[in-house]
C-alpha cells in the first residue's frame, strides 16, 4: 500500500510539473531531471521527532490519446538528428530521444527509409524504458508501431529510442509518440562527448556468431560498444 501510495504522489507529480495536456510555458522549459513530490514536515507530540509526509495534489487522469510530435518541444534529441516536415530521422550509431513518459499508454510509430528493407541492412532501433530493452526493432516495413508502456494503472517511466545501427546502410525516423498521458523532454546533461568511430564504435557483429554469421544490421548495437557505455558511466 505504502509502495503504491508513493508511486502515485511520483504520477501526479510528474504531470503537475509537465502542464497537463502537452502544453508547454515556452521554449526555455526545462522540465526537473527526476519527477520530486511535494513534501512537509509536520510535528508531533513534544519530545517526539516530526513526521514528514507527501502531500499529493489531485489531478484528471488521461483517458483519450493524444499524439505529440517528436520535435524538441516534446523529447530530447541525442545526437545528430534531423527533424524534416512531421519526421526526425536518426542517422548515425546511438542517435535519438528520450522523454519523460506519466499515464497509461504510450506508442511509438517508426519510419523507414525504405532504401534497403529486406536485404539484411534495415535499420536496427532499441526502445528503452527506465534503462531496459523492452523493443528489439528491425525495420523491415515503411511504418511500423510499437506498445512500450501498457497498464491499468497510471506510471510513470523514462522512455529511449536509439538507433542501433549504423549509418552507411539506413536510417529511421521517428514519426510520432502516442500518449494516454503526457510527455515532457528530458534535461539535457551538462558535458557532451564527441565520438568519432569505426565498426567497434558502432558494435559491428557483437551479436553475431564469429565463423558462421555474415555482416547484417541485425548483428550491430551500438549501446554494447566502448563509446556509448563510456557515454552512459560519465552521464
Amino acid at each position: 500500500m505504502k509502495k503504491r501510495f508513493i508511486r502515485a504522489a511520483v504520477t501526479a507529480a510528474l504531470i503537475m510539473l509537465m502542464c497537463g495536456c502537452g502544453q508547454r510555458s515556452g521554449s526555455d522549459y526545462i522540465p526537473p531531471l527526476t519527477p520530486i513530490p511535494t513534501t512537509t514536515v509536520q510535528p508531533t507530540i513534544t519530545g517526539e521527532n516530526p513526521m514528514t509526509t507527501i502531500s499529493v495534489t489531485p489531478f484528471q487522469t488521461a483517458t483519450e490519446p493524444v499524439t505529440y510530435p517528436a520535435d524538441s518541444d516534446n523529447v530530447r534529441m541525442i545526437g545528430r538528428t534531423y527533424r524534416y516536415e512531421d519526421t526526425t530521422w536518426l542517422s548515425y550509431s546511438g542517435s535519438g530521444a528520450e522523454f519523460f513518459f506519466a499515464g497509461k499508454e504510450c506508442r511509438i510509430t517508426l519510419v523507414s527509409d525504405g532504401r534497403t528493407a529486406g536485404a539484411g541492412h534495415e535499420a536496427r532501433v532499441g526502445i528503452f524504458v527506465d534503462g531496459e530493452l523492452v523493443q528489439d526493432i528491425l525495420m523491415t516495413e515503411d511504418e511500423m508501431t510499437f506498445t512500450v508502456v501498457a497498464g491499468e494503472e497510471d506510471t510513470v517511466a523514462m522512455v529511449r529510442i536509439v538507433k542501433l545501427s549504423e549509418v552507411s546502410d539506413s536510417v529511421v525516423g521517428i514519426r510520432s509518440v502516442t500518449a494516454i498521458g503526457v510527455i515532457a523532454p528530458i534535461q539535457k546533461p551538462a558535458t557532451l562527448i564527441e565520438f568519432i568511430g569505426d565498426s567497434i564504435t558502432c558494435g559491428y557483429g557483437v551479436d553475431g556468431v564469429l565463423d558462421i554469421d555474415t555482416y547484417c544490421t541485425g548483428n550491430e548495437d551500438c549501446t554494447k560498444g566502448y563509446a556509448y557505455k563510456t557515454a552512459q558511466l560519465l552521464g
